[in-house]
């Protein structure tokens, strides 16, 4: 029965939603959407996102919302009790045939995906940060996601893209050195000189500010490849920051399951960050490395949708 089923998975973050579905015969389909943060968009426009993925995976499959199905969801910034629970009425009222249900942070799924169980450490970072750790016997962890009003997101797309503003700020000022980081940043935005960062940023709404500023992550990151001393300071501080997330998760992990402690924690990094430069998750796996801190890192090869997609099988009425 559950393999007849059309099973739906979303990772859904600030930058886009994307879905996994698995129609009635098997054959498994992708695609994405813009992203949704139900703390920056607010429930009526949250919804509206989650229901054009929904529905874009439902019509990959070949289905309607009175098909049998189950969803998994893994949303950024949906981590309280009555968020899951509204959630919960309003799919259970759009999909009225709905046999499996799972929702929870946008990290697991991922860290469901990379481990093969839901037990170890995740590691976020996409537009936002946050670091999960699952111990063997269910009880959960979390370092970070904080969200940035309260200085939080440390090492996430915002942060780099926000550092990277900020520092270009200061070379036009001649507080710092310039390098090639001012420029690019000017030419990725088309503004003609610095001073026109003022009426950019002045015009954009907390959320597409967020979004513009994390869009420059490639940039900075590639130009710290390349060897440009203020992106790479940048880089490094935010892998330092990152760093810190996944060594407090383990300690404590560790310190609630001390019988499991003796093997390496699976950690499993996933988000924007580590797509647009692989070289970046090198560099923070030998920093750890280097620490002997007690994790090992899990490469995301497939994506973290998938994850989603097997929790909501895993959680059939």
């Amino acid at each position: 029965m559950i393999s007849a089923l059309i099973s739906i998975g979303l990772d859904g973050g600030a930058s886009s939603l994307k879905w996994s579905v698995r129609d009635a015969a098997g054959t498994l389909r992708h695609g994405q959407t813009p992203g949704a943060n139900l703390q920056l968009l607010g429930w009526d426009r949250y919804r509206e996102r989650l229901f054009e993925a929904l529905r874009q995976a439902l019509a990959a499959a070949g289905a309607g919302p009175d098909q049998p199905c189950s969803v998994g969801l893994g949303l950024s910034g949906v981590d309280r009790p009555e968020e899951k629970e509204r959630l919960d009425r309003w799919l259970r009222a759009l999909l009225p045939r709905l046999q499996g249900l799972w929702i929870g942070n946008d990290a697991l799924p991922a860290l469901r995906q990379g481990s093969g169980r839901l037990s170890g450490i995740v590691l976020i970072a996409g537009t936002g940060s946050i670091c999960v750790g699952v111990s063997p016997d269910g009880r959960t962890v979390r370092v970070g996601g904080w969200g940035s009003a309260l200085g939080g997101d440390e090492g996430s797309g915002f942060w780099i893209g926000l550092a990277a503003l900020a520092e270009a700020c200061r070379m036009a000022d001649g507080r710092r050195q310039p390098t090639a980081l001012l420029k690019t940043i000017l030419e990725q935005l088309r503004l003609e000189a610095p001073m026109d960062l003022i009426p950019w940023a002045a015009a954009l709404e907390a959320g597409e500010f967020k979004r513009q500023a994390a869009a420059l992550t490639p940039l900075v990151l590639r130009l710290a490849r390349g060897g440009d001393p203020a992106a790479r300071r940048i880089a490094a501080r935010a892998q330092a920051h990152l760093a810190s997330l996944i060594l407090t998760a383990a300690r404590k992990l560790n310190a609630l399951a001390s019988d499991a402690a003796a093997e390496p924690w699976p950690v499993v990094c996933a988000g924007g960050v580590f797509d647009h430069a692989p070289e970046f998750l090198e560099t923070l796996k030998g920093r750890l490395e280097a620490l002997a801190a007690g994790v090992r890192l899990c490469p995301l090869t497939e994506p973290a949708s998938l994850g989603a997609l097997t929790l909501g099988l895993e959680h059939v009425f």
